[in-house]
């Protein structure tokens, strides 16, 4: 795998990160503007966001890409090809852990209030 060093500052800081990215060259690098995080796009056509520790935390398909101004938000856009006729433009929601759970947890709750194969232990994990 190769190593890509790159800069990232945050008001504390400058510091470089040296990230695993399986592409030789980043076509495009944003910064949050906190500091915090850092998007790249590799010409294998991955749009990664990496923490300041150099820990990738999210990865998506996309020959160009877009991040909202909170960076809760990534639009891809993806091109043509064999079996889609044309550009697509698909939008994620970035969540941390917390709101991936959380979100988990609303989807899951009418099972873990209800299913008695749901152990406490698990109702714990969502504050039921």
């Amino acid at each position: 795998m190769n190593k890509i060093l790159i800069l990232a500052s945050n008001s504390k800081n400058t510091q470089s990160l040296c990230l695993d990215e399986e592409v030789r060259t980043i076509q495009e690098r944003l910064q949050c503007s906190n500091g915090e995080l850092l998007a790249t796009l590799g010409k294998d056509g991955m749009a990664r966001v990496w923490d300041l520790q150099g820990r990738q935390i999210a990865q998506y398909k996309a020959s160009r890409f877009a991040i909202n101004s909170d960076w809760s938000k990534i639009a891809t856009v993806q091109q043509p090809n064999a079996f889609r006729k044309q550009a697509e433009i698909i939008f994620y929601r970035m969540d941390g852990l917390e709101g991936l759970l959380a979100r988990g947890c609303r989807r899951l709750h009418w099972y873990l209030v209800n299913s008695q194969q749901v152990t406490d232990e698990e109702r714990a994990a969502c504050n039921l």
